[in-house]
């Protein structure tokens, strides 16, 4: 019985060396693991009813880096998306959670699907206000590109 417990920790012990750094894995962490700093997804074509339902009227497009942003991913996409990002700290606590939407102009349906870059961007600070301070912060994505397509991923973050 003991050598089966420990066959059951060798997998996690494996999964979290290999993410490297203080940031804890858990066994339900989901999606892809960004670790460049940038992110491809092309598997969904751009459809202007998607973004209509994933892009509210009147919000910033995240096809910018806004000044006093300290970490930042970039991701180049075919679709329009909304994600939620949720920042954890080294013992796993969520310090912040901020959303950002994309929106890919003059394009039709059915027009070739070019990837657009877009950007995930984050001043630092935590939902109250507060500088973090520098340290390892693992980010959760969960994107939506509307029509019932979604995808997660994590970023692990370094500020410097």
């Amino acid at each position: 019985m003991r050598t089966r417990r420990l066959f059951w920790l060798v997998p996690f012990f494996f999964l979290a060396c290999k993410q490297g750094g203080n940031v804890p894995v858990t066994v339900a962490d989901v999606g892809f693991l960004i670790v460049d700093s940038n992110f491809v997804i092309d598997e969904f074509p751009y459809d202007s009813a998607a973004c209509a339902e994933v892009i509210p009227e009147g919000r910033a497009n995240a096809d910018s880096i806004p000044s006093g942003s300290v970490a930042v991913v970039k991701v180049v996409s075919t679709a329009c998306y909304w994600v939620q990002v949720k920042v954890e700290n080294d013992s796993g606590v969520l310090v912040r959670t901020f959303d950002n939407y994309f929106k890919i102009y003059n394009r039709r349906n059915g027009d070739k699907n070019t990837g657009r870059e877009g950007y995930l961007s984050w001043n630092g600070k935590n939902d109250a206000g507060m500088t973090l301070p520098r340290a390892r912060y693992l980010w959760r994505l969960n994107f939506n590109f509307g029509l019932e397509r979604t995808r997660r991923a994590r970023a692990d973050i370094r500020l410097d």
